[in-house]
């Protein structure tokens, strides 16, 4: 595949969110003296899934010039009124908790391949390789230190004001690198978002990852 350029989705694709969230979860069951009468792993899905349905529903219904929520504030949002309230813990957790879940996802650690692998494919006058992520910048950074996670540069959806799988997200990232659409390459686990590149574009593939959430991908 002859492309100047490879970005990678990252929640799901590169980074393992069900194993971060289930384990940031349990450590709150602990304290409150309920482990195991949660099911933090639900919880895990529950919030991820949640997460998907509110970018998908930005990027179909947002309009020009309408603010953008930032998304560490949507998913704050998520888990304290939909997520909590389900598992019935929206009274019991303190704001300095309810900030640490939602930091978590800063801090996912990689699939074991991922890091090396990254590394190997970084070869010099290679293709540019980048995320293409709907996690903010700073979320990025932290999630690329966190977990070794080396790249060219840095794309992320707000930069463009929206969510994947919104055009503008894609169509950005490629203008951002100065390449042309069609010898970019979008890697990522998820089905909608393998759908919205090809549209815009991109070549793509497809990785399948075990585990990903009910229905409408990681």
């Amino acid at each position: 595949m002859d492309c100047k350029a490879y970005v990678f989705d990252v929640i799901g694709t590169l980074t393992d969110w069900r194993t971060g969230l289930r384990e940031a979860f349990e450590e709150v069951l602990v304290r409150h003296g309920d482990a195991g009468k949660v099911d933090a792993d639900a919880f895990a899905v529950e919030w991820h899934e949640e997460y998907m349905k509110g970018v998908r529903q930005v990027a179909a219904t947002a309009q020009p010039g309408e603010p953008y929520m930032n998304l560490d504030v949507l998913l704050r949002h998520i888990l304290t009124t939909i997520v909590l309230p389900r598992v019935g813990y929206t009274e019991r957790l303190s704001e300095t908790e309810i900030d640490a879940l939602v930091y978590g996802w800063h801090n996912f650690k990689a699939h074991p391949e991922v890091p090396a692998q990254l590394r190997r494919w970084r070869a010099k006058d290679g293709p540019y390789l980048a995320p293409l992520s709907n996690s903010n910048i700073k979320m990025l950074v932290d999630t690329c230190r966190h977990a070794d996670l080396q790249f060219d540069l840095l794309t992320s959806s707000e930069s463009f004001a929206s969510y994947k799988p919104s055009p503008s997200v894609y169509l950005g990232a490629a203008k951002f690198m100065a390449v042309e659409p069609h010898v970019t390459c979008l890697v990522a686990a998820h089905y909608y978002d393998i759908k919205a590149a090809k549209k815009c574009g991109f070549k793509t593939v497809y990785l399948w990852r075990q585990g990903r959430s009910r229905g409408i991908g990681g």
